[in-house]
């Protein structure tokens, strides 16, 4: 993975509508250094920001997406650029161990509004089940 040129993984929308999140394989690419083309379609946008990471062409276009494979593939530069940016996304907004400790802090903050929460649910649970 980390002698590619590029991932490439265009996503589309099944006819029932379902279509996928955040690709893993995008962001295991991202986290390599690899820059990234895919579809502007549902999370995809949320990981990769067009033109920082990666570039992102509509969905079922396939001239477009030919043609950011071939922007990367031509311009040693720009994939240089795309993959730092790449790497430095991932590392920054899907860090596991840098979301933990922004959800701790998170629940620090509201740590004195948290007991009543806890409270209600508990109260809700055994409601729960007395009726059950």
């Amino acid at each position: 993975l980390a002698r590619a040129t590029a991932m490439v993984l265009p996503s589309v929308t099944q006819r029932d509508g379902q279509m996928e999140g955040i690709p893993v394989a995008l962001m295991e690419a991202m986290a390599a250094g690899v820059p990234v083309v895919s579809t502007r379609l549902s999370g995809i946008p949320e990981l990769v920001v067009d033109g920082e990471g990666g570039l992102l062409v509509p969905e079922g276009d396939p001239e477009a997406l030919a043609a950011a494979m071939e922007r990367i593939a031509r311009d040693p530069a720009l994939a240089a650029r795309l993959a730092d940016g790449a790497r430095r996304a991932v590392e920054e907004r899907f860090d596991r161990a840098r979301n933990v400790a922004r959800l701790e802090e998170l629940l620090s903050a509201a740590g004195a509004s948290a007991p009543a929460s806890s409270a209600r649910a508990e109260e809700a649970s055994r409601r729960r089940g007395a009726a059950g």
